[in-house]
């Protein structure tokens, strides 16, 4: 599905270049998220999840924290997790960012 971002760097394929951190993340759901009727549940500790973006930021910071994969194109501040990123994003740039690009996150 597509979603506004308004970070998204058309020439890098991912949000303010970090396109690794997100591939990473992603392929982390393919392997540890099992779609349930309701949503999706983590296969290393069965919490259940309505949204599969939920799900994302669960894997990403309990089970599979980066070393700073994250990085902030207008500070140079880097964050181990998406969720760390955008929480700074939102409260520290909110007038400094271009709105209206594309991001395209997995089903």
């Amino acid at each position: 599905s597509t979603v506004m971002d308004p970070n998204m760097s058309q020439g890098s394929g991912g949000v303010d270049g970090n396109k690794e951190a997100l591939q990473r993340l992603n392929n982390l759901c393919k392997e540890f998220l099992r779609p349930e009727r309701t949503g999706f549940s983590c296969i290393m500790c069965n919490k259940p999840f309505a949204r599969k973006d939920t799900a994302k930021l669960h894997l990403e910071s309990i089970h599979f924290p980066t070393d700073n994969a994250y990085s902030c194109p207008l500070c140079s501040d880097t964050f181990n997790t998406y969720k760390a990123y955008d929480r700074h994003r939102s409260k520290f740039h909110k007038k400094g960012l271009k709105i209206g690009h594309i991001m395209t996150v997995d089903p």
